[in-house]
Parts: structure tokens; sequence; C-alpha cells
């Protein structure tokens, strides 16, 4: 949905991989992808996101309007609510 031209390439979907205990105990982990939304709130490239998005990942990339793919890291997290 296009809200607003300036708005829209804002949004970005962080996309995640967590490794789990296997259903197979020989297997030991399993990766499972997951994603989430995200905002982008500096030039510098910061994305705002819930905690239980990243909270659990091994790796996190970030996926913007064009397609593009980026690594990403955590910084940051805060449990207060607003």
């Amino acid at each position: 949905m296009r809200v607003n031209g300036k708005v829209n390439p804002s949004v970005v979907i962080v996309r995640v991989q967590q490794k789990t205990p296997s259903s197979d105990p020989q297997k030991g982990l399993d990766s499972f992808p997951s994603f989430g939304s995200g905002v982008l709130i500096s030039a510098e490239g910061k994305i705002l996101t819930a905690a239980h998005v990243v909270q659990a990942a091994d790796q996190i990339c970030v996926e913007f309007l064009d397609g593009e793919l980026i690594p990403a890291r955590v910084v940051a997290t805060s449990t207060s609510a607003l």
C-alpha cells in the first residue's frame, strides 16, 4: 500500500534467522526464517523495530523497498513501555 511517496521508502522488512532446538535430537539446532517491519529513522541507517522481531535472531538483514538486502545488527534495546 502506498501511503505517501516520502514515507514509503522509509519502511523496511527486517529479516531474521533464528536457531531453535530441532525436534530430532540428532540434528541439534534448526534455523528458521522470520520477519517483521521496521522504519528507517536516520541518515546513518538506523532502523527502529519491535524488540520481539530481533530478540532471538542469530542473523539480521534489512530489505529496502527496491529489494536491496543489507546485513544488520542490534545496537540497543528497551523493554520499557511507552
